[in-house]
């Protein structure tokens, strides 16, 4: 016997995938879900095939605005105001979670997801929570600071740091510095890289396997909206790859050439 019914479970299941992670759902954007779960549609009679077929009467972005999983913000380059800008709400970045760590298994398979709100003041304390799951790894951050030095060497066993120019030489400068002043056992390998291509950022563990992926930089975690998640699976050993070779092609930080 039937406990409910199917859209009930649909319905049930929605709210579950956003109150789960920590994300509040008003009962508005419920509604709204619940009187449509898809992009509207018609069924449309076709004469000269004698045939019935459905045809969506609704925009996948309007669809989107309508659930509450996008909102529209000023366009800061935009000068005369005439186009917003979109941005992912809370809601959005949780679906967006669940259907990447349950239906991209052939890509991610058991993304171990959690979203970072930007009202949470303990978000960057959860990254560092889950750098330390990593034991000795390489943070891989291309904005990565002095400001985040202190709390890598104080409560993680990260052995490598790979940060970017984009930082600039003051800040490369800054930590080059600090490295210094350093014990062996408490420095870091720092190295700068210049590659075009490094703009992702990873935990990468070095003696076991397991990466995960930061949706935004440690220096920025606190009071930004963004995810932090493990990824399995193929992509797993080729992003190790990829950075094995960034690693190595990247500048020490104490024998930069400028």
């Amino acid at each position: 016997m039937e406990i409910a019914s199917s859209v009930a479970h649909r319905v049930l299941k929605y709210a579950a995938t956003v109150v789960r992670r920590n994300v509040v759902l008003s009962v508005a954007n419920l509604h709204r879900y619940a009187e449509s779960p898809f992009p509207k549609q018609r069924t449309v009679f076709s004469l000269p095939l004698f045939d019935l077929f459905v045809q969506e009467v609704e925009d996948v972005v309007d669809f989107l605005l309508r659930v509450g999983w996008i909102s529209t913000v000023r366009n800061q380059e935009d000068e005369n105001g005439e186009n917003q800008a979109v941005k992912l709400t809370p809601v959005g970045l949780a679906v967006l979670a669940e259907l990447e760590e349950t239906t991209n298994t052939n890509i991610c398979e058991g993304t171990e997801t959690v979203l970072l709100d930007d009202n949470d003041p303990f978000s960057y304390a959860r990254v560092v929570g889950r750098i330390v799951d990593h034991e000795e790894c390489l943070i891989a951050d291309p904005y990565f600071r002095l400001d985040q030095l202190e709390d890598i060497i104080r409560f993680t066993k990260t052995r490598r740091v790979l940060t970017s120019r984009k930082i600039g030489e003051a800040r490369i400068a800054e930590l080059a510095t600090a490295v210094q002043l350093l014990s062996e056992t408490q420095r870091p390998e720092i190295r700068v890289s210049s590659a075009a291509e490094f703009h992702d950022r990873y935990i990468i563990s070095l003696n076991q396997d397991r990466v995960s992926f930061l949706g935004t930089s440690l220096n920025s975690v606190q009071g930004k909206l963004s995810l932090i998640g493990r990824i399995h699976g193929p992509v797993e050993g080729k992003i190790r790859e990829a950075y094995n070779r960034l690693w190595s092609e990247a500048d020490p930080l104490e024998q930069r050439n400028d």
